[in-house]
């Protein structure tokens, strides 16, 4: 997924999270409901679940499916945890 945010956001603020999102794999089920789009601050450029707080959820609907090579852009506005400095990903 491609993410952007504020270049500099300040500890125990509000900043607005855009993600988008591509389907590298076989098109989505029809019958599938929708699915949740979690959203981590991290330390590590290169995730790791284990070091990464979870700052946020959005539930994804769909309506229209998702195929193969398909996308779509959702956006989330979160709370910073305080005490967070530094560059984060």
């Amino acid at each position: 997924a491609a993410v952007t945010v504020a270049p500099q956001a300040d500890s125990g603020e509000p900043v607005e999270v855009r993600w988008t999102v591509t389907n590298h794999g076989a098109a989505v089920w029809g019958g599938t409901e929708g699915w949740i789009d979690n959203i981590y601050l991290s330390t590590d450029p290169q995730f790791d679940l284990r070091r990464a707080v979870q700052v946020g959820s959005v539930v994804h609907r769909n309506p229209d499916g998702l195929a193969s090579g398909g996308s779509y852009t959702a956006s989330s506005r979160i709370t910073l945890p305080a005490g967070v400095e530094g560059p984060y990903y």
